[in-house]
């Protein structure tokens, strides 16, 4: 396998914590250890919200950090957006963003010169190839002559954003006319084709998402990179508590309202039916959750925050559940679940893009009602419980193990091939 001397990485993504624990760094993770195999050196260039500036130390800090989590020579580069628009410039923003991509949010802070010049500056060092993570950070990049990138050109779009964007703003706003975004899809649909007309390649996590993009945009650049996680070679053995479990970030907002319908409405029939039993929820920020305050006083649910090893909880764990509602791409801790050969039941929007069968290696109900009697049904059924479980296991490990995924991509970026499949 060929190695490439430079490779550059753009991305809004900065780790604070350097826990890699969010799905979305957990992806970018999985394609920096591939990229970083494939270069002898790499260009990290992060645009940081300029509300939490960084100081000289706590960067080359993280640089070094970088440089030994992936084993290579990383060069940590941050650029400051612009701050968040002033209440009297809001309503240009909205006006704006119903004609250009560049004046939709995010991409809106990116655009300032700064950023620009930041970018321009590591292109003009000739990196052989560009990995490009998520729309936000495209935005910079379609701002630079086509001749800039002198290398290959990946572009990671993980979820296809005007679908997410669509999805919230309809369902779950977070203020009521805030649906007046809605008019920024087409400016973000545009986005996206530029960027996708414009990379070697797309990734996008699922089939379905690369066929809709196909379809939508007439292109045949799209190519299929899975949310991985790192599979066990056996299944675990299934659990004997009566524990519910929900993973998440909550200042995500589909995990703070899936988590808000859980400890609000399903919780409350599980614990009608089955007395005994217990929820943890897991992840940073649990006060975000909706009715977070009420359900804190409830003895049988444990906010935990941000845990170091997940797994201890999962040991405990007998059920998943994961009541995603809004949002789109593949679910980074459905995965985990079923790399840990933990059952889960989830709505179809939130195993959307994922394989694995209704009945038998998943369950999928619509409602909280009906999301709420399976929990139950596999609560009270350890056997049923740990055969699910276990078939998804054997799926994940067939489809989903961080070691074939980050194997497939370190061919695609070492110029061995361009397909990449689940």
């Amino acid at each position: 396998m060929s190695v490439l001397s430079h490779g550059l990485v753009v991305t809004t993504y900065f780790p604070q914590d350097a826990s890699f624990a969010h799905g979305v760094y957990r992806r970018l993770d999985v394609l920096m250890e591939a990229l970083s195999s494939a270069c002898e050196r790499l260009t990290v260039l992060v645009f940081v919200w300029s509300e939490r500036p960084y100081s000289e130390a706590e960067r080359a800090e993280y640089e070094r950090y970088l440089s030994r989590r992936w084993s290579t020579s990383i060069s940590l580069r941050l650029s400051a957006t612009k701050d968040r628009p002033r209440p009297g410039r809001r309503v240009s923003g909205l006006l704006g963003g119903m004609v250009s991509f560049a004046r939709t949010d995010p991409a809106s802070r990116l655009r300032n010169a700064g950023a620009a010049a930041a970018l321009a500056a590591a292109l003009a060092e000739g990196p052989q190839i560009v990995l490009v993570h998520r729309l936000e950070a495209m935005s910079v990049v379609l701002r630079q002559p086509r001749d800039a990138i002198r290398g290959r050109l990946y572009f990671d779009l993980d979820d296809v954003e005007h679908v997410a964007q669509f999805r919230r703003l309809l369902r779950e706003p977070e203020w009521p006319t805030e649906r007046v975004r809605l008019l920024h899809v087409p400016a973000v649909m545009a986005g996206e084709a530029a960027a996708i007309h414009r990379a070697t390649a797309t990734f996008v996590c699922s089939d379905h998402d690369r066929r809709y993009l196909e379809r939508l945009f007439l292109t045949r650049s799209v190519r299929v990179v899975p949310n991985a996680a790192a599979i066990d070679a056996d299944p675990p053995v299934p659990s004997a508590e009566p524990v519910v479990l929900f993973v998440g970030a909550f200042d995500f907002s589909p995990n703070a309202h899936a988590a808000g319908h859980l400890v609000g409405r399903i919780w409350p029939a599980v614990r009608r039916r089955v007395p005994d039993a217990r929820l943890f929820v897991v992840g940073r920020c649990p006060d975000y959750i909706p009715g977070y305050a009420e359900a804190r006083r409830d003895e049988t649910i444990a906010f935990t925050g941000f845990v170091d090893d997940i797994r201890a909880y999962y040991a405990r764990t007998r059920v998943v559940c994961c009541p995603i509602r809004v949002g789109a791409g593949t679910r980074v801790k459905i995965i985990e679940a079923a790399g840990v050969a933990r059952p889960v039941v989830t709505t179809p929007l939130g195993a959307e893009g994922l394989d694995f069968a209704d009945g038998d290696e998943i369950v999928l109900r619509r409602d909280d009602d009906a999301i709420a009697a399976a929990c139950c049904d596999l609560l009270v059924d350890g056997g049923r419980a740990a055969r699910i479980g276990e078939a998804a296991w054997r799926k994940a490990r067939a489809v989903y193990d961080r070691k074939a995924v980050v194997r497939l991509l370190r061919g695609v970026f070492a110029g061995d091939g361009e397909r990449v499949v689940a």
